[in-house]
């Protein structure tokens, strides 16, 4: 039922987007300092995705990965 690095926001977006990692953070950048590296990331709107229901997409897609 996915992973911590792929879940419901990561299929949301690539149905509709393309996804680049812009810059590593290392935690030292926020205050608190959280126990995570974070990236600066750029969403780039696909004008060829696919035509679906985006509620009905969204909805399915969470009830795949409720079971977490």
């Amino acid at each position: 039922a996915g992973t911590e690095a792929y879940g419901a926001a990561t299929v949301l977006l690539s149905l509709t987007s393309r996804v680049q990692v812009l810059e590593t953070l290392p935690g030292s950048c926020f205050w608190p300092v959280p126990r995570v590296t974070s990236a600066m990331m750029a969403v780039i709107p696909n004008p060829e995705r696919p035509s679906l229901e985006p509620d009905r997409v969204s909805a399915f897609v969470h009830r795949i990965f409720a079971s977490r």
